[in-house]
């Protein structure tokens, strides 16, 4: 009885959806016309690039390849994100704003997604006069205000200092913060990290 090195010892656990199948179990069930298992030489190129949910990705690796082709065949990998979303929301990146301080922000946007990578050092960020939009802030900051969002979602990196939260409606915010202020904001739902 041939099966692929190591697969007869897995016992079949630690798999998701394996259920205690062997590779042979698998391929009579996969492929009832396919090679026996013996006969191909498994390699490891497909599991490197993607592993079909539920399938351990050891056991993946030591599958024949024809086997390997037929899963990832009824199993696709997920299309890859467009760069922009062709629904309301524009892709952008705008680092040239900046109030007149000149500390970054995003103001007086709509229907964008909006994306900020802070310098290694901690800055202010301020995110205004915004409404339909996404805001990603990565990196760590000194301190976040947050003003006039309308139907917005920001998902910033930890600040070591506040986060002023002012006249949002209708916003999704996950913040880490040392403090967090909130002032004439409704309808908004919060996720904190302390």
């Amino acid at each position: 009885e041939a099966s692929a090195p190591g697969a007869a010892d897995d016992g079949g656990e630690g798999g998701e959806g394996g259920e205690g199948m062997n590779v042979e179990e698998l391929s009579s069930e996969a492929a009832p016309a396919a090679a026996p298992a013996a006969e191909t030489a498994p390699t490891a190129a497909a599991p490197a690039e993607y592993t079909p949910p539920g399938m351990d990705p050891e056991v993946f690796a030591q599958l024949p390849e024809e086997m390997r082709a037929e899963l990832i065949a009824a199993n696709p990998p997920p299309a890859p994100a467009p760069a922009a979303s062709a629904a309301p929301l524009r892709s952008g990146v705008d680092a040239s704003d900046a109030d007149a301080e000149g500390v970054p922000s995003f103001t007086g946007k709509a229907g964008e997604a909006l994306t900020f990578t802070a310098a290694p050092e901690p800055h202010d960020f301020i995110v205004r006069n915004l409404k339909n939009c996404v805001v990603l802030l990565r990196g760590i900051f000194r301190a976040v205000r947050l003003q006039d969002l309308h139907d917005t979602v920001v998902l910033a990196g930890p600040s070591l200092g506040p986060v002023y939260v002012q006249h949002c409606h209708g916003c999704q915010l996950s913040i880490a913060a040392q403090q967090l202020r909130i002032h004439t904001t409704t309808d908004t739902d919060f996720r904190v990290g302390a």
